[in-house]
């Protein structure tokens, strides 16, 4: 496994599949800015039909196997409905810098089949807004300084104030840094505001190599017209040397360099500080040092794209060479025989313009509103026989220009040696290893593991950098907190460095001044979840000491404890809202919506939020015990644990509906009773109150209660799994987005806290609903749903959805894949050991409850096994198939060993 390092970039090959636009092989072309380059494989009907295969809605399209570092990833394209005609599509590695790109076009008719395929390559600067808004391609500025200058940019400061509130919070939302925004015209494409209040204040320290006799500043900033602002500048270096001046900046349409002369000065390191006195708010860029001789030699050049590439030959004609002007990376396409054509297209997007265009077979060039462009390969006609299979190569590579025609002559003419290619790398694809109970599943699986590898983009801008970012759908390509927390989940079942990169992008280091974590949509702690599913498999001290002050602080925030956090109410409850309306994704849960439609947000608490913190405080309480030495962080969780229970017991349990209540409070901050519907009914009769149980601070009576909700169909139980909105409630509605919907992600939240608290029966009920409900949804449709409608039973929104549905894999593994262990959340494992083939297992641990657990254990499905501790005192255990034992954990909390013998068959 790659070493850890605090960067939040996925550890990832440059060529992968992280176009925004379409499904293909992209490479990124100039991380510092943020380029992208694609190639998609386009199959089409010859004169007919071009199949593009949009990632943004449904067109025939699926992703079918991917390996963890894409060395080999693939999708079908159905061209003709029904699979009567399709391509199979691969892309495999055959260096670091070339892929081979295969398309097995299948006919499944009596008749001869003309089909074509397209190369359509294409260069892709980062786009600040979203595709349904068009395209803004972020135009950053290039700096020229003479000999002995240096510029620095407004980004690094080392302190920052701003007087807004919501500024500094802490939690700059999506990634951001304190005061940044993204602009054109701004050099790295990005400046920090000031003057949102007087004395806002930044500071900024630079080394000056030299001495300089008439040192001059050149501040670069924009003001909005008719706007003014008054800045306070002071100059000190090391050695005692201060000056200090006020300017004044008058607004305009343009950039201006404000001039600040202060003298002769000695090499050196040197602090700016900048207060803001009065006047608007003013973007600062940055500042040139240089000699006042050499002012006028500094100057600033915005970047116009040029997305047209320079057509090189290649070595022979079935090649071509693409040299784009803005980065210094040469393309190089070769494809095996077949007639081709270049083509140029000059639109964006290509969808519609394409396809309208696609039976004009012999025009080369197609010019629309020329905000993109597209070199395309056109080969055709491709003749496939009846109930027959013809494949096509071509192999795309990327280096110097010496670099890229080695590689194309070094490419194999003949279709063999490429198969061997395709064929080795086919088997470093993720294949999820099961007992033969779990084979009724493996097609439903595999999908879900290519969509959530091949849901992946670049760029996402953060902090200054352009990232690789796993996100639940092209369609969202931005950060995703909790999403992304369910994504590693799901990863930590069949790539656990995959999953730890995941986890790693949306920590941050203890004492960021940015964020205690990354954060972007519903602030549910996911990450500490998925920290322990990674422990759980790793047993890693490395992985526990590193990402442990991390997940301490996201945590600290979480809970109120860190200044600027406003989570925490006087009462001591927490409340979600001042980051997002959303409280536990669910967009339209009933009480939530109320809350925000009452603009009652400011003074009530959902349960989710409370509840969730105490689950990560007992995580993190068990992540300071096995680390040692962390008595005070020990007892701060154990006391926000105390308290946080007696709260929900006392201002948020409802005896009369048997949930616990969003919590109303008054001007002062005191809790004056709990939410109700107009029909009088607790309006939070739904999955936000029932979270105690995930919390594990529930009573024998209100554990009772809720898991009577949880098994009755006229409640929480459906035929496709729990839904998350009460079905007797006043306020269900059946054709809602959560409400009348089934989703994954909590029903994973309390299979796991069914595991906790001993309900194996009704966890084994979940898990398998789940499974079964995405089985026959992936196998009717060949798409991966986001949620499935209780009324139908059918599967809905986004179709290529890993983000909260990837559980499901974790569920499939913990039933089927021999090795696996699968505890509730207060279980700590603390080592595994499993015989060869495994026949037998010792597995040592910590149970942090007094609850009757259970264990899931998977083994070799050809044997019968019995359990007893490490004293010989023997477990309770019953089959769930054979091969998956349910064991129940000694009563009270305990440590000791598991151990599972075979007892024959």
């Amino acid at each position: 496994m790659k070493p850890i390092v605090n960067c939040y970039d996925p550890r990832l090959p440059d060529w992968g599949p992280y176009s925004k636009n379409y499904a293909g092989i992209s490479h990124i072309a100039d991380q510092e800015k943020g380029l992208r380059f694609d190639l998609t494989a386009v199959p089409g009907i010859y004169r007919r039909k071009i199949c593009l295969p949009n990632a943004m809605y449904e067109c025939g399209y699926h992703p079918t196997a991917s390996a963890p570092d894409y060395s080999y990833y693939s999708h079908r394209h159905v061209i003709l409905e029904n699979n009567l005609i399709y391509g199979d599509i691969s892309f495999s590695k055959i260096s670091e810098s070339a892929r081979l790109i295969r398309c097995e076009f299948v006919n499944c008719t009596d008749l001869l089949q003309s089909l074509t395929l397209h190369l359509m390559a294409s260069l892709h600067p980062y786009n600040r807004s979203n595709k349904l808004y068009g395209y803004d391609l972020l135009r950053p500025a290039e700096v020229k300084l003479p000999d002995g200058a240096l510029w620095v940019d407004a980004q690094d400061y080392t302190y920052i104030h701003i007087g807004e509130e919501r500024m500094n919070q802490g939690l700059v939302s999506g990634g951001g840094k304190r005061g940044e925004a993204l602009e054109h015209g701004f050099v790295r494409g990005s400046g920090v505001f000031i003057g949102y209040q007087a004395d806002d204040a930044l500071t900024y320290r630079f080394t000056l190599p030299a001495a300089m006799k008439e040192t001059t500043l050149l501040i670069r900033c924009r003001l909005g017209i008719d706007s003014r602002s008054c800045l306070q500048l002071c100059i000190r270096n090391e050695c005692g040397l201060q000056h200090h001046q006020t300017i004044e900046v008058n607004g305009g349409e343009e950039f201006l360099l404000v001039p600040l002369l202060w003298g002769e000065s000695p090499e050196g390191v040197y602090d700016l500080h900048i207060v803001a006195k009065e006047g608007g708010r003013l973007l600062l860029d940055g500042f040139a040092v240089v000699e006042l001789q050499a002012a006028d030699q500094v100057y600033f050049k915005e970047t116009e794209w040029n997305l047209v590439p320079d057509q090189l030959p290649g070595p022979d004609e079935h090649s071509v060479l693409l040299k784009y002007e803005h980065t210094e990376q040469i393309y190089g396409i070769k494809w095996l025989g077949g007639k081709a054509h270049l083509r140029e297209i000059l639109n964006e997007p290509l969808d519609e313009f394409i396809r309208i265009h696609s039976r004009r077979n012999s025009t080369s060039t197609f010019v629309g509103n020329r905000l993109g462009h597209y070199t395309e390969i056109y080969i055709h006609p491709v003749q496939v026989e009846p109930q027959g299979s013809r494949t096509v190569y071509a192999l795309v590579c990327s280096g110097t220009q010496e670099e890229v025609l080695q590689q194309l002559n070094a490419f194999p003419g003949d279709r063999e040696a490429c198969e061997r290619i395709y064929l080795t790398q086919r088997d470093t694809a993720v294949c999820l290893p099961h007992n033969s109970a779990g084979s009724e599943y493996v097609q439903s699986q595999q999908l879900m593991v290519a969509t959530i590898m091949q849901n992946v983009v670049y760029p996402v801008y953060v902090r200054g950098n352009y990232i690789r970012h796993f996100t639940p759908g092209h369609f969202w390509d931005s950060l995703y907190t909790w999403d992304s927390g369910f994504i590693g989940i799901g990863m930590s079942s069949f790539s656990l460095e995959r999953s730890i990169d995941v986890l790693n992008t949306y920590v941050t280091d203890p004492g960021d001044r940015h964020s205690a974590f990354l954060h972007h949509g519903t602030i549910l702690p996911v990450q500490h979840y998925q920290f322990q599913e990674i422990w759980n498999r790793t047993l890693s001290r490395e992985l526990l000491a590193f990402f442990y002050p991390r997940l301490r602080q996201y945590y600290h925030y979480y809970a109120g404890h860190s200044i600027g956090s406003t989570m925490r109410l006087p009462s001591g409850l927490l409340r979600p809202f001042d980051y997002f309306y959303n409280s536990g994704g669910w967009d339209d849960y009933p009480a939530q919506e109320h809350t925000h439609e009452a603009r009652l947000a400011d003074r009530t608490a959902p349960v989710v939020s409370t509840s969730h913190a105490i689950r990560i405080a007992k995580l993190l309480r068990m992540c300071a015990i096995e680390l040692g030495g962390l008595d005070e962080d020990i007892d701060l969780y154990t006391g926000d644990i105390t308290e946080w229970t007696a709260l929900l017991h006392q201002q948020s349990w409802d005896e009369e509906s048997g949930y616990f209540g969003y919590v109303h409070h008054n001007e002062n901050g005191q809790p004056t009773g709990i939410l109700r519907h107009s029909s009088g009914q607790n309006f939070n009769m739904g999955l936000d109150g029932i979270q105690p149980l995930v919390a594990g601070v529930v009573t024998e009576e209100q554990e009772r209660r809720i898991i009577g909700h949880l098994t009755s169909s006229e409640r929480l139980w459906s035929s496709v799994g729990i839904s998350t909105v009460d079905q007797s409630a006043a306020y269900y509605n059946p054709n809602g987005y959560w409400n009348g919907c089934v989703w994954m992600p909590h029903q994973w939240f309390i299979w796991k806290s069914l595991l906790n608290s001993g309900y194996s029966e009704l966890a084994e009920q979940v898990a398998r609903t789940a499974l079964n409900t995405w089985k026959s949804n992936v196998e009717l449709t060949n798409n991966t749903a986001e949620h499935f409608i209780i009324e139908t039973g059918t599967g809905a929104g986004w179709h290529h959805f890993s983000g909260l549905s990837s559980p499901v894999v974790h569920w499939f593994t913990s039933l089927y894949t021999p090795g696996t262990i699968t505890g509730g959340f207060d279980i700590w494992n603390k080592a595994i050991q499993f015989a060869e083939g495994y026949r037998s297992a010792a597995i040592t641990l910590q149970k942090h409850n007094a609850n009757r657990s259970r264990l899931l254990v998977v083994l070799n499905e050809d044997l019968d096994y019995e359990a007893c501790t490490d004293e010989g005192v023997s477990l309770e255990l019953r089959s769930l198939h054979p091969g998956t034992i349910d064991i129940a954990l000694p009563a009270g909390v305990w440590q000791g060993t598991i151990l599972i013998r075979s007892t024959g068959r």
